[in-house]
């Protein structure tokens, strides 16, 4: 895989998944299903303490993954470079 300008060789993967998710129409579902057909809804009182937990939970097994991400991408570097 060839270095890009930046030293990454990812930019040119992530560029050209981008560009099939928006020939494929899946960012303009995923944009029209959150914030067009969601917006103004709104929540009931037990509604909405759920999603607050739920959310909460989220950021948690969204913060641990990006901490084993990181720890695993650490390795491979240090491994191969």
């Amino acid at each position: 895989m060839q270095l890009h300008k930046s030293g990454s060789p990812w930019i040119p993967l992530l560029s050209r998944e981008i560009v099939n998710l928006q020939q494929q129409q899946v960012i303009a579902k995923i944009y029209k299903k959150w914030w067009v057909d969601m917006a103004g809804t709104k929540c009931t009182d037990d509604e909405e303490e759920d999603a607050v937990n739920s959310n909460a939970l989220g950021v948690r097994y969204i913060i641990i993954a990006y901490f084993d991400l990181a720890a695993i991408l650490s390795a491979i570097f240090d491994f191969c470079y």
